[in-house]
């Protein structure tokens, strides 16, 4: 097992890595800051305004200013869009100006980049902001769904789940046209499009498992609804070269298919070989996880993830871990399946992350510890400060994590990585 150190605990509402690691971004109510990751050190600051002029103090027109809950930065690293969902407003801050370039209003309901433009979801439907133009584009009928939408490799093309007369379509665009619009035959709550760029699936809702696979051009290649099935599909995830795409369901089964003719080729529900369990140990620094017998009642698949090689597939029942080997190695067409360890925990998982840079697998429970899982077993570390971490993100590089709670956070660094800060390629020399 590593050994990680603590950051000191900060306040923010939201918080983001950069592409390259090198900064993190922190939101404070309508305040936006810009820290180093190695550091902490506080680079640049902006303060998101819903008006060009803002109110004096004590006027009977001053508002309580609204909290930043999202944050966002662009692919090459050179600016942020921010977001406040209680306010419906978004900002687009530039990193090399230190200007805000582009705020975005009128019940905005959720935000993302889309390559240099800004995809803007509000009741109405979806809008295109290109912001090298200034164009904009709307799709009156996108759905609201969380799972709604999928990016082709490469960020190239969007797959929007639209509702038509009454019958669900997957519509695929680029940032200025649409390129295909295709029927899918279940009342779709989720869309995925798989890493090698052949395959878009659709699956229902909850209450009825179903999922379908489609070509980019609308071709039906595929679908799959295991016998007796009851409850719906709950998660989706494939493997790093689209070979294999594992379906989680509301029945606790994790179902793992093959994407030629997508035939299921193992059904894994946990609960195998060695059982690790956490014992209730209270407020110790470290926690060693130890063999149990326990098996509490499976509830539905609430995640599903692979690890950057393909070698890990991992997903979680509530309070439960499940991790299993998947590919021998990352192009492997056939895969080699078997039961690794599962780790059973005293709270229910909260949010869980594979490293991007090794098989280790970082998790929280609501509860003031970072659970870390690698091959050599599972581990319980204490958080400093009164994080309760309802989420954490690995920056790219895999050296550093972030854990957070709605109202601080603070990182862990793993002991003994390089944690010399590299400028390069995001806009460091521009700062002042």
């Amino acid at each position: 097992m590593d050994t990680y150190q603590f950051s000191q605990v900060y306040r923010a509402s939201a918080i983001s890595f950069s592409p390259g690691s090198t900064f993190i971004a922190a939101a404070i109510e309508d305040h936006v800051m810009i820290r180093s990751t190695s550091s902490l050190d506080l680079i640049r600051t902006w303060h998101c305004s819903s008006s060009p002029e803002a109110p004096s103090p004590g006027s009977v027109t001053q508002r309580k200013p609204h909290t930043v809950d999202f944050l966002e930065w662009s692919s090459d690293g050179s600016r942020l869009l921010a977001f406040t969902s209680k306010g419906g407003q978004a900002w687009v801050l530039d990193l090399s100006s230190g200007e805000q370039v582009a705020h975005l209003a009128n019940g905005v309901t959720r935000v993302e980049w889309g390559g240099s433009s800004i995809l803007a979801w509000s009741d109405r439907g979806v809008s295109w902001h290109h912001l090298p133009t200034g164009t904009s584009r709307f799709v009156q009928y996108a759905q609201q769904a969380q799972k709604g939408h999928a990016w082709s490799p490469g960020h190239r093309y969007i797959a929007l789940l639209e509702r038509h007369h009454g019958r669900c379509y997957v519509g695929v665009y680029d940032s200025q046209s649409l390129i295909r619009h295709f029927p899918v035959s279940t009342e779709a709550s989720g869309v995925s499009w798989s890493p090698c760029g052949k395959w878009i699936a659709a699956w229902d809702w909850k209450v009825n498992y179903a999922i379908s696979f489609h070509t980019p051009a609308g071709t039906m290649a595929g679908s799959f609804k295991p016998a007796n099935a009851i409850l719906g599909v709950s998660a989706v995830a494939w493997s790093p070269n689209g070979r294999h795409v594992i379906v989680g369901g509301y029945d606790g089964t994790v179902h793992v298919l093959e994407s030629e003719s997508f035939y299921p080729i193992a059904a894994l529900r946990g609960y195998e070989g060695d059982i690790l369990g956490e014992p209730p140990t209270g407020h110790t620094t470290l926690t060693q996880f130890t063999p149990t017998t326990a098996a509490p009642h499976r509830s539905g698949v609430q995640h599903v993830g692979v690890s950057e090689d393909g070698s890990i597939l991992f997903f979680c029942h509530d309070s439960a871990l499940h991790v299993y080997t998947l590919l021998p190695s990352t192009g492997s067409a056939t895969p080699d399946i078997s039961h690794w360890s599962t780790a059973v925990l005293l709270n229910g998982v909260k949010s869980i992350r594979p490293c991007p840079t090794t098989n280790r697998i970082a998790f929280v429970t609501g509860a003031a510890k970072l659970y870390m899982w690698d091959k050599l077993g599972v581990e319980a570390v204490k958080i400093p400060g009164d994080v309760l971490a309802v989420d954490v993100h690995w920056a790219p590089d895999g050296h550093t994590a972030s854990v957070s709670d709605r109202r601080l956070f603070c990182l862990v660094y793993e002991e003994g990585a390089d944690e010399s800060t590299n400028m390069e390629g995001e806009g460091w020399e521009e700062l002042d």
